[in-house]
């Protein structure tokens, strides 16, 4: 790792930042050197952290399959050479980004989300599925990467992309080209150290879809694969094997364009067109102590579909605790209706969680070794959809729904540890729906914003909790106000010579003190003055928040 001006300003990053008594020390992590914005995913009981970086710095330029003629640049000579200057540089990564995002078959291609897992003082890449390459001169880092869990320090899950391969290809006309592609855009893996081993779905037609979400201490991982395509996917696969209808490109182009079909609704978001013709299960792997599949369950449904049906119904495990039940979501039939519901994944049997119709819909998110299940339900308060967590023990078969901050604040469980505590993103305020992270205890029945356990001189606002492990360490997201860098990472300055600050998302730590929590409230001129400031928060963070929006959206697929 190159220790660079910013490296060095965060060497100390592993040491407690506040001074003042709280029931929380917060640490940020080191991979912040290699990022603006990083995203927490997860803490295991040995304080493994796994964390997403978002647009990583000094990504590695293919000069083999990169035409400087088409690109105005300062100095191409030296470019040429691979000396890029950095306003060169700038222009080459962003171009190689916007390819990458357009699913582009002749340019190199640049992931704009990489693993990495971290002790807290050291942090390493995980590579996963990438490869390295003379012409990269290392790894591609060319795959977006989503890790979601570990245990025991050693085996860690995640899903990404496959390796891009160069394919080259003489069109018709004579003229050589080179295609880069690859062939899934989803796929669950296990690494232990440097080994990896591939979470293969039952079904592989064009790829096929694998999903790594969870793994307990006996190794079994609980995520979702696909077992069929749909009849369209079929002749579509059928006809880039065709050369008469593919027409003059590689069969290779040709697949990787059918799996990365995309469409824009009206409203301007786009989405992946193909995986939703896929037929998905929730499946378990069961792995030995080297990460080798040694068994595989598929979950079916609730239903049996009518030979006739044509529609698609697919379900997921998002979490399996240490006896080996996993939950998730799956469809369910409610009258002439289908919903999504929360559901249990049991020795080969798939089950509705809650039985009470009128808190359809609703999706499990974590269960621990107590057999508590959470999740939340869609909710409509007053005339709007929110929402709402629960809480349901399997053991009485008992649920309840705690307000949160108040009661139609949307409240989003994202996991519980072994000792009954929640950690999750709500709501805390009505008017612009600001989201803070927050800590319940069951047992205690308390809902605590986690704002309020941290030294009150905290520089940032922690906005989601996304894991707790048994020690009661969190992982989280802040949102903080910081130099900006470059794709270089070093700091950019305004034309006086003055640090230009953006908002950004940091994933940091936070370690249970077993101090009583600060005293913050404030005076009545600083209150006078949080009132001011709090009326230009959405403009302030907005950037910070939509980098956090699209890393959700990318979590949640």
């Amino acid at each position: 790792m190159k220790l660079n001006r910013i490296t060095a300003m965060l060497a100390l990053s592993s040491l407690p930042l506040f001074g003042q008594a709280s029931s929380y020390d917060v640490e940020t992590l080191p991979t912040e050197s290699v990022s603006s914005n990083q995203f927490a995913s997860s803490i295991d009981n040995t304080g493994l952290i796994l964390t997403t970086v978002n647009q990583p710095f000094n990504p590695p330029i293919d000069l083999s399959i990169l035409d400087l003629d088409q690109i105005a640049l300062t100095d191409p000579d030296a470019a040429a050479q691979g000396d890029f200057n950095d306003i060169d540089y700038t222009i080459i990564v962003n171009r190689i980004l916007s390819f990458t995002a357009a699913f582009d078959p002749l340019t190199q291609k640049l992931a704009s989300q990489i693993g990495y897992q971290t002790d807290g003082t050291d942090f390493e890449y995980v590579f996963g599925f990438d490869t390295q390459t003379d012409d990269t001169d290392g790894f591609t880092f060319a795959q977006t990467t989503l890790l979601t869990d570990s245990v025991g320090g050693t085996h860690i899950v995640g899903t990404m992309a496959g390796p891009y391969v160069k394919t080259p290809y003489t069109l018709e006309d004579g003229t050589d080209i080179t295609v880069v592609t690859n062939e899934y855009n989803s796929r669950g893996f296990v690494q232990i150290g440097d080994s990896v081993t591939a979470l293969t779905p039952p079904n592989i037609d064009a790829g096929g879809l694998s999903d790594a979400r969870s793994i307990n201490t006996n190794f079994q991982v609980a995520g979702e694969g696909s077992v069929e395509v749909s009849e369209s996917i079929t002749e579509a696969i059928d006809d880039c094997n065709d050369p008469e209808i593919r027409g003059d490109q590689p069969v290779e182009t040709c697949l990787y364009s059918l799996i990365n079909r995309t469409s824009t609704s009206i409203f301007g978001v786009t989405s992946n067109t193909f995986l939703p013709q896929m037929t998905r299960r929730a499946m378990v792997w069961q792995l030995n102590s080297e990460g080798e599949v040694v068994d595989t369950t598929v979950y079916g449904l609730t239903f049996e579909p009518e030979t006739d049906d044509i529609n698609i119904y697919s379900n997921r495990a998002v979490d399996i605790n240490d006896n080996g039940v996993a939950v998730g979501n799956t469809p369910v039939t409610n009258g002439d209706n289908f919903f999504q519901a929360a559901a249990v994944f049991e020795n080969s049997v798939t089950s509705q969680l809650i039985s009470d119709t009128d808190l359809l819909p609703n999706l499990a998110t974590g269960i621990n070794n107590n057999n508590i299940v959470v999740g939340y339900a869609v909710r409509t308060i007053s005339g709007t959809s929110r929402d709402k967590m629960f809480i349901y023990d399997r053991n009485n078969d008992q649920i309840t729904l705690p307000d949160g901050f108040f009661v139609s604040s949307e409240t989003v469980p994202r996991a519980i540890n072994n000792e009954n505590i929640v950690v999750g993103e709500a709501d805390v305020d009505s008017e612009n729906r600001r989201k803070n992270g927050f800590i319940y205890d069951i047992d205690a029945e308390t809902f605590t914003n986690l704002n309020s356990l941290i030294a009150c001189d905290a520089p940032f606002e922690i906005v989601a909790a996304n894991d707790i492990n048994d020690n009661g360490e969190i992982i989280a997201e802040a949102l903080v106000t910081r130099a900006q860098r470059d794709i270089r990472g070093e700091p950019v300055n305004d034309a006086d010579g003055n640090a230009i600050m953006i908002d950004a998302v940091v994933a940091v730590k936070l370690i249970p003190t077993g101090n009583p929590a600060s005293d913050c409230a404030p005076s009545e001129e600083e209150a006078a003055a949080n009132e001011r400031q709090g009326a230009s928060f959405g403009i302030i963070s907005s950037f910070g928040l939509l980098i956090l929006i699209l890393f959700r959206r990318l979590k949640s697929k």
